[in-house]
């Protein structure tokens, strides 16, 4: 675990702690004696105050815990930094490093370099080799890609449309940063089916992934990124797998590598299971992760166990949208209509596109037939504003018992390459459709073009 306390007066320093602090985790993610807990879930802890060193151990599963502060001023740079011993709480040691502000990638290289010493013990030449490693050579390229990934993390709309304009910028000024083309990627990849069409999204991702892999093709996120297109975009389920088993071989703690082969061998299979439990082992409260454990727990009888699941993730973090998702689908799922109602407004209320869908679905549930009308007419005025995608429209009809409306956006959905028809056939909310010829002949159609 490793957070950093900005100190400078400059408010604006916030993305240079926290970038630091992922880019720390990562370098000492590269040792394979170590084991780092993602930075997200780091992030969520940080809204529920200063927990004592014995719980937040035991929340996140780790050893050790890192904190540290940071205090930018008359061009240069002093990082403090204090190791404990997460079982005991008593500090293992503590120290300072100084250096020109302009150079932040040589006090990250050192204090990672100092960490992993303190922590595994003495490095092999290897590992001091991997430890140093520069993504770039080029100070205002990195500061650019830190502020970046800053605004990244805050996954909003506007964060990622932002993000993915300083990650340019970064590229502007060093063409071979590969990190720096991986987070372009990474940002198409959360805004698409959400904010952006898939259709213009993918081939944009998958310029910047072969870009990055092509600068250096030992970038587990890469492969994981690649695979993902394989997946979602070009539906080739061979050569999806081919990637993700390549990005855990490279990086056998990567989350999002571990969730995504899930999704290929599907959730409720043993081989899913136990890749979505590797995902949460190594990242414990992320909440994409945790709602697909919600759905196994709901399909095994579990509701109780899944909504204190989910109400805990809330609790460490309200502004998370698949949480409030997760909790709306886990109360609708077992008749709590009223309560799904108000966490799918909570959910609309943080700006993500499905909240008007799941709204139509719960009001139709409840009979609220007007708010049905309602909640349709806005769904479909925003889509004429702003993109939206069809898959979500299509849905919202379908719950609402409107096939012939469900169909053709389901027609657009299929045109946009909506990731989402892969796991259509297993969608609860499109089973009003399946005696419906035009459902197997939409079905075949997407077979089709499934490998």
């Amino acid at each position: 675990m490793l957070t950093f306390g900005v100190l400078s007066r400059d408010s604006s320093d916030s993305y240079l702690g926290e970038g630091l602090a992922d880019a720390i985790s990562a370098r000492l993610g590269q040792l394979a004696r170590m084991t780092v807990t993602s930075r997200t879930a780091v992030r969520r802890l940080r809204g529920v105050g200063m927990l004592p060193p014995v719980t937040l151990g035991r929340a996140l599963s780790v050893a050790h815990l890192v904190s540290g502060t940071l205090l930018r001023t008359g061009g240069r740079l002093r990082v403090t930094i204090e190791l404990v011993r997460a079982g005991t709480g008593t500090q293992v040691w503590s120290g300072q490093f100084v250096r020109d502000a302009d150079d932040v990638l040589a006090i990250e290289t050192e204090v990672a370099g100092t960490l992993a010493v303190r922590i595994a013990g003495p490095l092999t030449g290897a590992e001091r080799a991997a430890l140093g490693v520069r993504p770039t050579r080029v100070a205002e390229a990195y500061d650019l890609y830190l502020r970046g990934r800053f605004l990244f993390n805050q996954q909003t709309r506007e964060g990622l449309e932002r993000s993915l304009q300083l990650f340019d910028a970064a590229i502007a000024r060093d063409s071979g940063f590969a990190l720096a083309h991986v987070a372009v990627a990474d940002t198409y990849f959360w805004l698409t089916d959400d904010f952006m069409s898939p259709r213009e999204a993918y081939p944009k991702m998958k310029a910047a992934v072969d870009r990055a892999l092509l600068i250096d093709s030992t970038l587990a996120r890469a492969h994981t990124l690649l695979g993902a297109i394989l997946l979602s975009y070009d539906w080739d389920r061979t050569a999806a797998e081919r990637e993700f088993r390549r990005a855990i071989a490279l990086d056998s703690t990567d989350a999002t590598a571990h969730f995504y082969y899930a999704y290929l061998f599907g959730y409720a299979s043993p081989a899913g299971l136990a890749e979505m439990e590797l995902a949460q082992r190594f990242d414990p409260l992320n909440p994409m992760i945790n709602s697909e454990l919600v759905g196994s727990l709901k399909a095994a009888g579990r509701s109780a166990d899944a909504i204190a699941l989910v109400q805990r993730t809330i609790a460490l973090d309200s502004t998370q949208f698949h949480a409030w998702e997760t909790l709306g689908d886990t109360y609708l799922a077992t008749g709590r209509t009223d309560d799904a109602i108000a966490a799918y407004q909570h959910l609309l209320a943080l700006r993500w596109t499905r909240g008007e869908a799941s709204l139509v679905e719960a009001y139709s549930r409840a009979g609220r037939r007007d708010d049905v009308t309602r909640a349709l007419a806005e769904l479909e005025a925003r889509a004429t504003r702003e993109y939206v995608s069809p898959f979500l429209v299509a849905f919202a009809y379908a719950v609402a018992g409107d096939a012939d409306r469900a169909f053709a956006w389901l027609d657009r959905a299929l045109e946009d390459r909506s990731g989402w028809l892969i796991d259509l056939r297993n969608l609860p909310a499109f089973s009003s459709l399946h005696e419906d010829p035009r459902y197997a002949v939409l079905l075949r159609r997407i077979t089709s073009e499934h490998r």
